[in-house]
């Protein structure tokens, strides 16, 4: 019955800590700009990597990946180019909405 519970104690222990340096890293790339976690997790060499007591990762070397991959990093903000209602540029020739203005204007006869 001992065995058992030292057993299962045991693996929960490893699993427990295997969720939180995931966590960790998780963070880590979150705070480096990396763009997808799962690729960049997987270019890591994991045996290397120890979590400290205050949360963060021990050996993780980012900024090699950062340089051989620059593309995983950067500002995940798409840029978005279109209308703008806001300020009544159509979005393609940055002119204002005074053509079609006129048009009603002229049709309701101001």
């Amino acid at each position: 019955m001992q065995t058992k519970y030292k057993t299962d104690t045991e693996g929960l222990t490893e699993k427990l800590h295997a969720q939180r340096l995931d966590s960790a890293l998780d963070a880590a790339i979150t705070a480096a700009h990396g763009k997808n976690p799962k690729a960049i997790k997987a270019l890591l060499n994991r045996e290397g990597l120890k979590l400290k007591d205050d949360g963060t990762v021990d050996g993780l070397g980012l900024k090699g990946i950062q340089k051989s991959y620059p593309y995983l990093f950067g500002d995940c903000k798409p840029e978005i180019k279109g209308a703008n209602p806001a300020d009544g540029s159509d979005g393609v020739t940055g002119k204002g909405a005074t053509g079609m203005e006129a048009q009603i204007n002229a049709m309701l006869g101001l």
